[in-house]
């Protein structure tokens, strides 16, 4: 009101809106003017040159042994915060490189707030020459940095005068005789640590306020090995940035990692993967090691974009080694023979390699051999499910065609003869391979490998850290129950979301699905409440049925339903013709399994679904079934727990074609959301209809 009092107060008198008018112009003239805003960048120059001579003239002295003016002179002169160079043109800007870091980078939410402050946390940094860059980083650790920690200053052999200047800024000085390079540097600060927390930075580097407190969240995820900051300059794109945002990424196993400007990780985890590599001279190939080291063992990685830290790059290396081109190469050449190639040469071993390193080797060496055999067998596998496939179909239009033709005279049908050839060939494509070892093998030893599943007494704790980046949306999706892994892959492949987090209230079932490699929890879906729209669907594939009776199923139904954004996806058996199966002297294996104890049928879940609100709904009936010589159609006096019929086992049955269509199981996609779009919703139904599917709704 306001606002719009003054405005007409404007429109109306002239005499008003010209006198402000004029002073505001007076204003622009004597603050902005083209002289005055030339004489303040002048200034500004001045200064950089200034300051860019006064570092020139301390490492010349540096390296001429006359070690400058002395630490007390140093302590009382003001120098001013050192104003770092940003690169010209940050790869990351360029739309083609913004597309690389897209596919090697997974978006997540930032992480959960620490439960508690850590006791402590150590900040390791190496020293060599170099005095001026090491004072004005732990300046700014000193003014940026809060909590309680421990500044561990390790200097590599630098000369008197240097070394005198760390044991002066450090609370924990290590000084080394010679140059140890940067794992063995590093090394030493984390023997002398006692922090949960260790943080490797650079001495050439600035933090900005409240770096730390991010980084530890991240780090303090069980799943998670090392946590970068986006740093400013850098030997490498990934982690490069102008400025700071909101995004957290993790870097997918085994691609680019961003260069150790900064690592945070736990002081167990480092001690647990043998410390970093001390088989590369001075610096380089080091980090990435590290990085593939800790992917091996099955931790992730997080690039904290919240974060920019200030950084010179090559502040060291590039200025005090004549020859660092020829020590990178020679890096990068061993980095190779002990990654990429490991049975074309191998690795160099170094002289005091410790029993964890060369057991490090050994995996890493096993598992880069194994990845160059996956692609081969990838594509073989691919080949022989093909040919399986072909193979199943071109069965069963032979049995569809034998059923036709009906009996033949009491022989066996030479279609039967052509049934075993096939079933034959079909397993021993889908199970063999030219490999050296079976392919089911060989998978699972992968996943157990790169993916480490949780201990059984970790089972609580593993399961919380879940739930935790489940609420986060770390996951495109929940699997409500465990299947064996089929509904994961099912729907992965199917809806093309993302991946999944199986759910179910039974630990063994829980431990199990972590052993096979596959991401599960505990949690009751029965009683937990999931957080709101933390995902995008929810499957629940032959799950309701097993739920002790129907209000519980209508339960979880409103509870996924809040948890889901877009869709649900239901697979139900059919309960629907047991009456029409019973006159016959026939019944459906399934309907009578003891742990089916809420046999809903599609009437109960319409009910349940439009209680919850009005939805579309697709309901699209799968499988038909046209007479009792299916597998799945057993006599009524049979047995209960019944999963395929077997005549010895089993009795007789009647022989009996059916004159309606007698269903398998029913899949129900319930849309949840107006911004799922219509051709997405088509595409879906499109893709669950299979061969005799029938859509009812």
């Amino acid at each position: 009101g306001a606002m719009a009092t003054a405005l007409d107060r404007l429109l109306r008198d002239r005499e008003l809106a010209e006198r402000l008018s004029r002073n505001g112009l007076a204003l622009v003239r004597e603050r902005f003017s083209w002289s005055r805003s030339a004489r303040e960048l002048a200034d500004v120059l001045q200064l950089a040159l200034k300051e860019k001579e006064e570092q020139l003239n301390e490492m010349k002295e540096a390296s001429d042994g006359t070690g400058g003016e002395s630490r007390a002179e140093g302590a009382t002169r003001s120098r001013g915060p050192v104003r770092y160079e940003l690169p010209g043109e940050v790869p990351i800007d360029r739309p083609s490189i913004r597309a690389n870091f897209e596919a090697i980078a997974t978006r997540v939410d930032p992480a959960p707030a620490l439960g508690r402050e850590p006791e402590l946390v150590s900040i390791i940094a190496l020293s060599w020459e170099q005095p001026h860059l090491t004072r004005t980083f732990v300046e700014s650790i000193r003014a940026n940095t809060e909590g309680l920690y421990e500044l561990i200053l390790v200097d590599n052999g630098s000369s008197q005068p240097t070394q005198e200047m760390v044991q002066e800024l450090a609370d924990v000085a290590v000084l080394n005789g010679e140059n140890l390079g940067f794992a063995g540097g590093c090394n030493r600060g984390l023997a002398a640590a006692r922090g949960e927390f260790v943080v490797f930075l650079n001495n050439d580097t600035r933090v900005p306020p409240g770096w730390l407190r991010p980084l530890l969240e991240g780090a303090a995820l069980q799943d998670v090995g090392i946590v970068a900051p986006a740093v400013t300059n850098a030997n490498g794109w990934v982690s490069v940035r102008r400025t700071t945002c909101d995004r957290v990424s993790e870097i997918l196993p085994f691609s680019e990692p961003p260069p150790a400007v900064c690592y945070v990780m736990r002081r167990a985890l480092i001690e647990e993967l043998g410390g970093w590599s001390e088989e590369y001279r001075l610096g380089s190939g080091e980090d990435i090691d590290l990085c593939f080291t800790s992917w091996v063992h099955g931790y992730r990685l997080l690039l904290d974009e919240r974060v920019l830290v200030e950084h010179v790059g090559k502040g060291t290396a590039g200025t005090m080694l004549e020859d660092w081109r020829r020590v990178w190469k020679e890096n990068k050449e061993q980095f190779y023979r002990k990654w990429i190639l490991p049975d074309n040469a191998a690795p160099v071993e170094a002289a005091s390699a410790s029993p964890s390193q060369m057991e490090r080797r050994q995996a890493a060496g096993s598992v880069a051999l194994a990845l160059q055999q996956r692609d081969e067998l990838a594509r073989r596998l691919s080949e022989q499910q093909r040919r399986a496939q072909d193979d199943r179909r071109r069965f069963a239009s032979l049995a569809l065609q034998a059923r036709r033709r009906g009996e033949t005279g009491g022989k066996t049908p030479s279609v039967l003869v052509e049934k075993r050839w096939i079933l034959e060939n079909v397993r021993s494509l889908v199970l063999d391979t030219p490999a050296e070892a079976p392919a089911r093998f060989l998978w699972k030893r992968l996943k157990r490998l790169r993916r480490r599943g949780a201990a059984p007494e970790d089972l609580g704790t593993h399961s919380h850290s879940e739930l935790a980046r489940l609420q986060l949306g770390h996951y495109a999706f929940i699997d409500a129950g465990t299947s064996g892994g089929g509904g994961l892959d099912y729907c992965a492949r199917v809806f093309q979301r993302g991946p999944g987090l199986e759910l179910d209230r039974d630990p063994k079932k829980v431990q199990q699905a972590l052993s096979e490699g596959r991401r599960a929890a505990v949690c009751d879906l029965t009683s937990h409440a999931v957080s709101p729209r933390c995902v995008s669907y929810v499957s629940m594939m032959d799950f309701l049925e097993h739920l002790p009776d129907a209000q519980t199923a209508e339960q979880v139904l409103e509870n996924m339903a809040r948890a889901a954004r877009d869709f649900l996806f239901i697979r139900h058996p059919s309960f629907e013709d047991i009456e029409y199966l019973a006159d016959l002297g026939l019944k459906l294996g399934w309907t009578d399994w003891t742990g089916h104890t809420n046999p809903m049928r599609l009437e109960d879940l319409r009910a349940m679904l439009e209680r919850l609100g009005p939805r579309d709904v697709r309901i699209i009936a799968q499988k038909p079934i046209v007479d009792s010589s299916h597998p799945a159609i057993v006599a009524a006096t049979g047995p209960r727990d019944v999963v395929r019929y077997e005549r010895a086992l089993h009795g007789s049955k009647p022989q009996v074609a059916f004159d309606r269509p007698v269903y398998t199981q029913f899949d129900l996609l319930v849309r949840l959301s107006d911004d799922l779009r219509d051709e997405e919703w088509s595409r879906m139904v499109a893709q669950l209809c299979g061969e005799g599917s029938k859509v009812l709704a």
